[in-house]
């Protein structure tokens, strides 16, 4: 009687546990179904904008653009001269440099403790003090004034006997030139002695360009101890291979890069001239040409550049700044600007380069924006398989 009691209970029970639960499997495959479309369509979005993007098209947003110090230039044709790109090397101009050399014999002694290569020294400047005083000939400076002394006396005597033909005019005048002889020699260092021995002054304003000796050396009457360089004016020597030499005729200025900085200057911008064009070929096998230019920069005789020998004029070409072009493997690229933030990437053929500009003869077309700034950092963007900052798929 009891099981009977109960079973409806049970069975009204059992029926809404199945319906609950019936309504809940429901419920996650309503669910589940939702989620596959939405990743579907969102997967078919993703992949209909990357359809839209043309290969080689690189994002890179105003900010960006910005901060890269993007700039742009339109591609235009003009004139363009031919080069001739080799090597060189920068020398002191003619009359721009000289020697102090030793005037007495001695130990050298500087100046200056802080005298070096590179130092800026003034006309007159003192730079050296020679001393004989402890070594074995002695002190020039005396020895000079008793050589002086020792003809003024002859000399006064001879002007008493030519007076009474005690003695020939001839050997009177022979007594005259020794005192002066002596006199001269004798002011000449004692003009520049002081108590540290026999002072060397820079015989022009300009810098030590090189130091022969070291203090505590004995240096001999003559001996160079500094080379001086005034650096105003410098000379460019380029050297023309032989087999352009039927370009010689042509070639009028140049172009030229130190290594230093990585700076092009042109000698058009220094006062710079033509000097010499060499009719022979070098051991080398190299024709120098060498221009005289003015030095308005920090550059120093010695230096080895690259050298862009400027030839005829050239009209209609097309060209672009060297700060343009990329190089991936032995191949230049430009990037065209296609609006605010989407650029190409095109593949150019460069003919020839001054240092500043690159005639371009395939690749991109005249009136193209072009990138003539900033073009390496658009360069590491397509690089990147990161999405650039800002950029969305909406």
């Amino acid at each position: 009687m009891k099981i009977n009691y109960f079973y409806p209970h049970i069975m009204m029970l059992a029926m809404s546990l199945f319906a609950a639960c019936g309504h809940h499997a429901h419920d996650e495959h309503d669910h589940d179904k939702h989620s596959e479309e939405t990743a579907h369509d969102h997967d078919e979005h993703e992949d209909g904008d990357e359809e839209h993007k043309a290969p080689g098209e690189v994002v890179f947003t105003l900010e960006q653009a910005r901060m890269a110090g993007v700039r742009v230039e339109a591609a235009r044709k003009g004139d363009f001269r031919s080069v001739v790109h080799t090597g060189g090397r920068i020398l002191p101009a003619p009359g721009q440099e000289m020697t102090a050399a030793a005037s007495a014999e001695g130990i050298v002694t500087f100046a200056h403790p802080s005298l070096s290569e590179g130092t800026e020294v003034q006309k007159g400047q003192t730079l050296f003090t020679i001393s004989a005083r402890n070594i074995q000939n002695g002190d020039p400076i005396e020895k000079a004034k008793q050589t002086y002394e020792a003809a003024q006396r002859e000399y006064q005597r001879a002007e008493e006997l030519v007076k009474d033909h005690i003695i020939s005019q001839k050997d009177y005048e022979q007594r005259r030139l020794d005192y002066l002889n002596a006199r001269t020699a004798y002011e000449a260092l004692a003009n520049r002695s002081t108590e540290a021995g026999v002072r060397i002054v820079a015989p022009m304003k300009g810098y030590v360009k090189t130091l022969a000796v070291r203090p505590g050396d004995f240096v001999s009457l003559g001996q160079t101890l500094a080379t001086l360089s005034q650096n105003n004016s410098l000379v460019l020597q380029a050297e023309l291979p032989e087999s352009m030499m039927s370009r010689l005729a042509d070639i009028n200025s140049a172009n030229f890069c130190t290594p230093a900085d990585g700076r092009v200057y042109p000698l058009s911008e220094l006062n710079g001239r033509l000097i010499s064009k060499s009719q022979s070929v070098n051991d080398e096998g190299y024709l120098p040409l060498l221009f005289r230019f003015d030095n308005r920069g920090s550059m120093v005789a010695g230096a080895y550049v690259e050298v862009y020998l400027l030839g005829q004029s050239q009209s209609d070409v097309l060209s672009l700044p060297c700060s343009a072009l990329t190089e991936e493997q032995g191949h230049y690229f430009v990037f065209r600007k296609l609006s605010d933030e989407h650029y190409l990437k095109c593949e150019v053929q460069t003919a020839a380069t001054d240092g500043q500009r690159v005639s371009i003869a395939h690749g991109i077309s005249e009136g193209d924006s072009i990138v003539v700034a900033g073009a390496m950092q658009i360069k590491l963007a397509s690089l990147s398989s990161v999405i650039p900052e800002g950029h969305s798929h909406h």
